[in-house]
C-alpha cells in the first residue's frame, strides 16, 4: 500500500519533469533534469562512499586535472555540482559538495566539516563527514591521494553544508537507466549553440560565463558521454574534437582535458 502511494505522488511529477525537458518547455528544467539523472546513475553505479570520493577524485580534482592539463581556468563555486564533474576541475569543497550530492541518490545523509586551524582560526581544507547507518560518522576526505589529510591536534572540525535524502531528489531513483541514456542522447542533441566556458567564469555562486564555441560544444558532448561511461558515444566525439581545428588554441586544451581520463579506461 505504501509503495502504491509513493508512485501515485511521484508519478505526476516524474511526468511534469520528463515530458517538460523532452519538448524543451524550459531549457532549465531540461537542464536540471539531465542533472537529477546524471547523479542517480552515478550513484547506482558506485556501491559505497569511498567508489563515490574515488570516483569524484578521478574525475574532477583540481590538482589532479592541472597535472595533466596547467592552464587558466578561474576558481569559482557554483549552485551546480554536475558542473565541476563537466569542467573536470574543482576544489576540496567543492569535491565535498559533488560527493554529497551523490550520496544523497544513494540515500546516504553527510555534512562537509572545515578544518578549523587553533591558532589561526583559518581553514584550509575540508572534508565529507559521512553518517552510517549503524549510527557512526566516516571521514571522506576528496584529496587523500595528494596527502592533505591534516594532523588531528592542530585542527578542530566546524560542521558546514549537509546532504540529507528528501522526497524532491528521489524521483529519479524510479527511472530505468535505459531511458536516462536516450534522455542523455537527447540533452546532448539539444546542446548549444552557447554552452558553459572551462576557460573563464563568473563569480563565486553565479552561472557559469557561457561562450559560442564549436570545439567546446564537442568537449561536453565527450565529457558527458565519459561520465556516462558510455564508451562509443565518448570516442565517436572525441574522436571529432581531436580532428577539430587542430591549429585551435582552445581545441588544443578541450582535446588535452578530455583525453585525460582516457588513459585509464
Amino acid at each position: 500500500m505504501r509503495n502504491k502511494l509513493w508512485v501515485l505522488i511521484l508519478a505526476p511529477l516524474l511526468f511534469f519533469l520528463v515530458v517538460g525537458g523532452l519538448f524543451g518547455i524550459s531549457p532549465t528544467m531540461r537542464a536540471y533534469v539531465y542533472r537529477e539523472f546524471s547523479y542517480q546513475l552515478v550513484a547506482d553505479r558506485l556501491d559505497t562512499p569511498e567508489d563515490v570520493r574515488r570516483f569524484v577524485y578521478e574525475n574532477a580534482s583540481v590538482l589532479k586535472a592541472r597535472k595533466a592539463w596547467p592552464g587558466s581556468k578561474e576558481t569559482v563555486i557554483y549552485s551546480n555540482p554536475w558542473y565541476y564533474l563537466e569542467r573536470g576541475e574543482a576544489f576540496c569543497d567543492q569535491l565535498d559538495v559533488v560527493m554529497g550530492t551523490i550520496l544523497a541518490k544513494k540515500g546516504i545523509e553527510s555534512f562537509i566539516a572545515w578544518y578549523i586551524d587553533k591558532e589561526t582560526g583559518v581553514s584550509p581544507h575540508s572534508v565529507l563527514m559521512v553518517l552510517e547507518r549503524e549510527g557512526g560518522r566516516n571521514i571522506y576526505d576528496p584529496l587523500v591521494e595528494e596527502g592533505l589529510l591534516l594532523p588531528p591536534e592542530n585542527y578542530y572540525f566546524r560542521r558546514a553544508l549537509g546532504f540529507a535524502p528528501n522526497w524532491t531528489n528521489a524521483f529519479a531513483r524510479f527511472v530505468p537507466h535505459y531511458f536516462i541514456y536516450l534522455y542523455q542522447d537527447f540533452y546532448l542533441w539539444m546542446l548549444g549553440p552557447r554552452v558553459p566556458s572551462i576557460t573563464e567564469a563568473t563569480k563565486h555562486y553565479g552561472p557559469p560565463a557561457a561562450e559560442s564555441s564549436p570545439e567546446l560544444l564537442l568537449y561536453y558532448k565527450a565529457r558527458n558521454y565519459y561520465l556516462y561511461e558510455r564508451e562509443a558515444r565518448f570516442d565517436y566525439h572525441a574522436g571529432l574534437l581531436m580532428n577539430y581545428m587542430p591549429g585551435s588554441e582552445n581545441g588544443v586544451a578541450y582535446r588535452a582535458h578530455v583525453m585525460m581520463p582516457r588513459e585509464g579506461w
